[in-house]
């Protein structure tokens, strides 16, 4: 699941990186949600363990629970992944792909 919000310049710039072509093979096997953190403020919250910034990208099980071992790593901001390079995006969807979840 990815938050962000369409005024948010970094969010923009995250947005292009899914359709880097193996950003959008991993997607395909994935279900790939897209929340609004202004228009669902209530989704974003819930789905905010360390912060409601954005862009957030949180890996989810068929029944919404947040897989809080599937982040990006950081000490900070653990659903952050960093804009402009597809690689950390790449390594996560992968990772929730081994695992089956």
């Amino acid at each position: 699941m990815l938050v962000r919000a369409t005024w948010c310049p970094m969010c923009c710039a995250f947005w292009s990186v899914f359709f880097e072509r193996r950003v959008e093979v991993l997607c395909q096997k994935l279900i790939c949600v897209l929340v609004d953190r202004n228009q669902e403020t209530e989704i974003s919250q819930a789905y905010a363990p360390d912060g409601d910034y954005i862009p957030r990208s949180t890996i989810l099980s068929p029944e919404g629970v947040l897989q809080g071992a599937l982040n990006s790593g950081r000490g900070d901001y653990r659903y952050f992944v960093p804009v402009g390079n597809p690689g950390p995006l790449i390594d996560l969807l992968q990772r929730a792909l081994e695992i089956r979840i």
